[in-house]
Formats: structure tokens, C-alpha cells, sequence
């Protein structure tokens, strides 16, 4: 382990074994009187070693870089309920003049916007939908206490 520690326990992990490891491998199989031979072994915990590695990298890739996966398709779906839930509110809306902009486009092309457009989108148009429904509930209000 000394040895190991010389040359460095990242190395180790990167497939740097210093010729001690195999030598006290042997003597293992030795005294067992296995036909094993520590240079196997030590072959054999490096190839694991690297593909462990490459597994490792593959997995970071992956989540990195790959926009299909699980978590991202469920946030995706989830965002785009919202989008959906707000943009049929609005349908159901009186607008007001400053916020007619919000409904512009079609809600599938709103749909096939980047994540970035809808979470900004939403971000201005649910306080909008808000603002409508206190400005019914206000007129409302005042009607009951008219009669």
C-alpha cells in the first residue's frame, strides 16, 4: 500500500497498479496452490477498473447530453399541462388589453416553444390570469351589493 501510495490512489483507479499488488497476489495463490497467477488478477482488476470508468463517463454522458430521459420528459409533460391548464383559462377570460399578447400564438405552437419560452410565458401569464379573476371577482362584488 505504501508503494501504492507513492505513485497515487487516482492512478490506481486509472489502471496504475505498482507490481506489488500482483506480487502478493501471487503469493495468495501460492499458498493456496491455486493455478491462478497474480499478473491475471491484476489484469483482470484493471480491465474492471476501466470499465468501470467507461461505464461512469457513459452514464455522465448521457444525463449531460441526452434530452430524452425520464426526468427531463416528466418535467417537460408537466410544464406543458400547465402551459395547456393557463393558456384554456385564458379562453374562459375577459383580457385585458395588456395582456392579449399572451394568447397570440396557438397553443400548440406555444407547446412546441423551448422549456426557457414556456417558464417565461408562464411566469407573465399566470399573474395576468389572476389579475382577471380579481378584477370578475371585484365586479361581482359590486354587482351583489347594487341589487
Amino acid at each position: 500500500m505504501q508503494a501504492q501510495q507513492l505513485v497515487g490512489w487516482r492512478r490506481f483507479f486509472e489502471g496504475w497498479l505498482v507490481q506489488a499488488w500482483s506480487r502478493h497476489q501471487q503469493q495468495y495463490y501460492d499458498t493456496n496452490k491455486s493455478l491462478r497467477t497474480g499478473r491475471g488478477w491484476t489484469t483482470a482488476i484493471i480491465q474492471k477498473l476501466w470499465n468501470i470508468a467507461w461505464d461512469m463517463w457513459e452514464h455522465r454522458n448521457g444525463i449531460l447530453h441526452d434530452k430524452e430521459n425520464l426526468i427531463t420528459r416528466s418535467m417537460v409533460a408537466q410544464l406543458n399541462a400547465r402551459v395547456s391548464q393557463v393558456y384554456t383559462d385564458f379562453s374562459s377570460q375577459a383580457l385585458g388589453h395588456n395582456d392579449h399578447h399572451l394568447v397570440h400564438l396557438s397553443l400548440n405552437a406555444l407547446l412546441w416553444k423551448d422549456t426557457n419560452y414556456k417558464v417565461t410565458w408562464l411566469s407573465v401569464a399566470e399573474p395576468a390570469i389572476k389579475d382577471c379573476r380579481r378584477a370578475i371577482w371585484q365586479q361581482t362584488s359590486r354587482n351583489d351589493c347594487m341589487v
